[in-house]
């Protein structure tokens, strides 16, 4: 467990005491019923086991004769079946050789007439084939010569009504010996040379009336033109015109008559061979068809004589063969069985000889094994008995033990809870509290009650048994309280009757912190929206000494309400972005390396919650309890109960944040699991005078505690480093901390930074600022690197040292409060700045560290400080005017000359 007191450490506490009870009587009863039953048990099992193994032995034996008999029962008609098979097997192959044989006989006399039936059935397929295909020939050159007829009338047709009856010889019979397979050759000549004769189109200018009007039309068209053009006279010049026409076209008529007639005559001629040819090859075809036919019909008769002789030839000796293997294997079944038979008998005899010599030896073992059996489990029986007996007592001794000590460690760990809960939070009315002074010290937890556990009312009880007494205490009281920083909320639900319960213990749980939290490092944020403050009045003491303390007063209303807890987010986010970031955890981690500069812890104190909350203000407690103990915001909520939640918020987000207590049956119960069962006092809080006097100890110390004060080591330069800085690009001096592992330099001569101006109210410490500046400025900066124009019109007690002590970098303190040599300093340094921008001029540079790098020797930066700057000022007069007609210059110039 935790050295430090704690809620987790409480709650381990009485998790230990429920579980070291429970355990006890559990185990107590556990490890007697146990020790009976397996006792009770092993005495069972021995006397089932006898019985097992007695009634294995009969069954095994019974089982061993009924196996004998059912094998000699077995083997006898193992035997008699396959006796009866053999004979049947002896029978069956006969037949089937029988059978066999009889039907490959017969099958090959079958495939005998079958070849002869193919055979004639062939031969009478195909008998017609010849005489069917000379048929089809002759009708197909039957057809050739109609059409060959059909063009030879058709000339003599179209050579006739074209008036060319040309005289040709009757056509001889082709010659001998043309090839039948030059009939389509000599067809198709002659069918082109009846297409070229049917076009040949001047055969068309003499048939019917067409020469008459061929000629006549020329001899009219003459005369008719001849009339035109002469008027039609002389008709004599007509007609003779007309006559000369029909004259010329007649000849030129006869002329195309006799040009036609040679060419169709030709065409003729040539058509004429062809028909010639082609009825030639005619008559070859047929010829040839005839004699094919009769081959043909000769062939068929030979084939199917000599397919019905191959037949004979090759089935007969198969016939024969068929006879002979049957023969064969009649010979071997009489040899075969008969010794079949004799093989079986002598293998029944030697099975029922070796299945008897089974069943004796069977027996046998049996027996031994039954009296093997039964002298194993009398000794295992034996050493189990020992052995629950053996772990009887182990598992009683360390149960006792256990128990014992058990109780032991948790009376002293109550012991020491107590101690530190007294150490850290002494009753009220104890006399320490006479002497009492704040510490620097944090409390790890805060106690507002204790929770009383009695063991007798535990599960399990107190044991009766003497070994198990432990005498007193039985009953404990542990202090209640929430652990810090870690988890430090708290949520008290309520309905009137225990409203001021609830309030006194957030009275009791401020007072607390007030006095276990250095002063100053606890700060609260109280909301009384019913009360009206009343509930937290004697807290305002605090406010005489800082109103920091108490967040200024007590907030009632709903807008102070939402801008208090809008205040309390935005300095969550700040101290997340600011401080904790992705270096810490918490602000506690912060706290422990920030030191003199931690940030203090805030408590939200709400009474009568959800009154006068408004929706947003709600949400914005919801994002407090859930983001706030990462940020040291922690929240205080007693709640009315009867009262709905605002929209938008889950009574169930304020439970899982804080340690909650609900009022019932007039007291509060913790609502957890470990801790709700057992009864809860609540500590009466302090009475009015002890928390006047109180507050008024923690405010004064509280007072001195704000102070921070940084050693001055913290910003001063290390050893070795004195001087070690340079002045050429800018001014950089750290003035104190900034975070936890940070420096807060003041940076001039960057940018925009180059004047500083220093405000606040007196006593702030602006003139320790100034001292920290020049000291550390002098300890980072040798004077080649900076130097000083010192004004002081606080009557020269400021800045006097740096002149009695020769500070090196000083180049004028003014010493003297008038304003006179105030304004002499100003004079000078106007003058420096003229002479520094001739030098620049002349080198051709633009500030400083342009200056520097021409290397003409060192140019120092010039610091003025000015303490109780406004005194220039006082005064309207010509000095006031002058001084800020300087200053004006040196603020608005300064910056490029250093």
């Amino acid at each position: 467990m935790s050295s430090d007191l704690s809620l987790d450490r409480v709650r381990a506490w009485l998790r230990n005491l429920s579980s070291l009870t429970a355990e006890r009587g559990r185990g107590e009863t556990e490890i007697e019923l146990r020790h009976r039953t397996d006792r009770d048990a092993t005495q069972r099992e021995r006397a089932k086991a006898l019985e097992r193994i007695d009634r294995r032995a009969r069954i095994e034996t019974t089982t061993a004769k009924a196996k004998y008999r059912e094998v000699e029962k077995k083997l006898t008609t193992k035997f008699n079946h396959e006796d009866e098979r053999v004979r049947r097997a002896e029978l069956v192959e006969r037949e089937q050789i029988t059978e066999k044989g009889q039907h490959s006989d017969a099958t090959a006399h079958r495939r005998w007439d079958e070849a002869v039936w193919a055979a004639e059935t062939v031969y009478e397929a195909k008998e017609n084939q010849p005489g069917e295909a000379y048929r089809q020939i002759c009708e197909t050159l039957d057809t050739t010569r109609s059409e060959l007829g059909a063009m030879e009338a058709s000339a003599a047709t179209l050579l006739g009504r074209s008036r060319m009856r040309l005289h040709a010889d009757p056509m001889e019979p082709a010659p001998a010996g043309v090839p039948s397979g030059d009939l389509l050759q000599h067809v198709a000549a002659a069918r082109d040379a009846a297409e070229r004769l049917n076009g040949l189109g001047r055969l068309r200018l003499f048939q019917d009336i067409i020469p008459v009007v061929s000629a006549a039309l020329p001899a009219g068209g003459v005369a008719i033109a001849i009339g035109l053009v002469r008027g039609w006279q002389p008709v004599g010049l007509v007609i003779g015109g007309a006559a000369a026409a029909l004259v010329v076209t007649i000849a030129f008529m006869a002329w195309i008559y006799a040009t036609t007639r040679s060419e169709a005559a030709a065409l003729h001629r040539t058509l004429r061979d062809a028909l010639q040819r082609a009825f030639g090859a005619l008559d070859t075809d047929r010829h040839e068809a005839e004699a094919r036919r009769t081959r043909e019909a000769a062939e068929l008769v030979e084939t199917r004589d000599r397919e019905i002789s191959e037949a004979r030839t090759t089935y007969e000796p198969i016939i024969e063969q068929i006879q002979q293997r049957r023969a064969a294997h009649f010979k071997r079944i009489d040899e075969k069985y008969p010794a079949m038979t004799k093989e079986l008998r002598r293998n029944f005899d030697d099975d029922i000889a070796a299945n008897r010599a089974v069943w004796e030896r069977q027996t046998a073992e049996i027996e031994q094994t039954r009296d093997e059996d039964r002298a194993k489990l009398s000794a295992d029986s034996k050493q189990r008995l020992e052995t629950i007996e053996a772990s009887f007592k182990r598992e009683w001794s360390a149960m006792q033990d256990a128990w014992l000590d058990g109780v032991a460690a948790l009376r002293k760990e109550a012991a020491r809870l107590d101690e530190q809960s007294a150490l850290y939070f002494p009753d009220w009315t104890d006399d320490s509290w006479r002497n009492w002074v704040p510490g620097n010290t944090f409390a790890p937890a805060i106690r507002f009650g204790r929770v009383d556990a009695d063991m007798a009312s535990m599960p399990g009880g107190l044991p009766t048994d003497e070994r198990l007494l432990i005498g007193e205490p039985t009953r404990f009281s542990v202090p209640a309280v929430l652990s810090f920083p870690d988890h430090c909320s708290m949520l008290l639900e309520s309905p009137p009757a225990g409203r001021d319960l609830a309030v006194q213990t957030l009275q009791t749980i401020m007072m607390r912190l007030l006095t276990t939290i250095p002063p100053g490092k606890v700060r609260f944020t109280i909301l009384d929206p019913v009360g009206l403050g009343r509930n937290f009045a004697g807290f305002m003491h605090l406010a005489d000494y800082s109103e920091a303390f108490v967040g200024g007063k007590i907030w009632t209303e709903t807008r102070h309400i939402e801008q208090q807890l809008a205040d309390l987010t935005e300095h969550m986010e700040n101290v997340i972005q600011k401080y904790l970031r992705n270096e810490y955890e918490t602000i506690a981690q912060y706290n422990a390396a920030a030191g003199e500069i931690a940030e203090p812890y805030r408590f939200v104190v709400v009474s009568d919650f959800p009154t006068n909350f408004s929706d947003a203000a709600a949400k914005r407690l919801v994002s407090v309890l859930s983001s706030g103990p990462r940020c040291g915001v922690y929240t205080l909520i007693a709640m009315d109960s009867r009262l709905d939640i605002p929209r938008g918020t889950d009574l169930a987000d304020l439970r899982r944040y804080t340690v909650n207590l609900a009022f019932e049956q007039d007291r509060f119960v913790w609502k957890d699991p470990d801790l709700e069962m057992l009864p809860l006092s609540l500590d009466p809080p302090p009475t009015e005078g002890f928390v006047t006097e109180t507050l008024k100890r923690v405010g004064e110390n509280a007072l001195d505690a704000t102070r921070v004060e940084i050693p001055f080591e913290v910003v001063a330069p290390p050893d070795g480093e004195l001087w070690s800085r340079s002045a050429t690009a800018d001014l950089r001096v750290p003035l104190g901390r900034a975070g936890a592992t940070r420096l807060q330099n003041l940076t001039l001569g960057h940018g925009t930074n180059q004047h500083v101006l220093i405000a606040g109210k007196t006593g702030c410490g602006k003139s320790t600022l100034l001292h920290v500046l020049i000291t550390n400025l002098s300890l980072w900066y040798s004077p080649d690197e900076v130097e000083f124009y010192l004004v002081d019109f606080k009557k020269g007690v400021e800045f006097k040292t740096y002149a009695t002590h020769d500070l090196p970098h000083a180049r004028a303190v003014a010493i003297e409060s008038d304003r006179e040599f105030g304004l002499s300093v100003l004079h000078r340094l106007d003058e420096e700045l003229k002479r520094r921008g001739e030098v620049f001029r002349t080198l051709g540079v633009q500030d400083l560290a342009g200056y520097r790098r021409a290397g003409e020797g060192p140019m120092p930066r010039v610091m003025l400080i000015i303490d109780e700057f406004q005194e220039f000022f006082i005064e309207d007069d010509k000095i006031g005017q002058d001084a800020a007609l300087l200053l004006d210059r040196l603020v608005r110039q300064g910056r490029a000359f250093g």
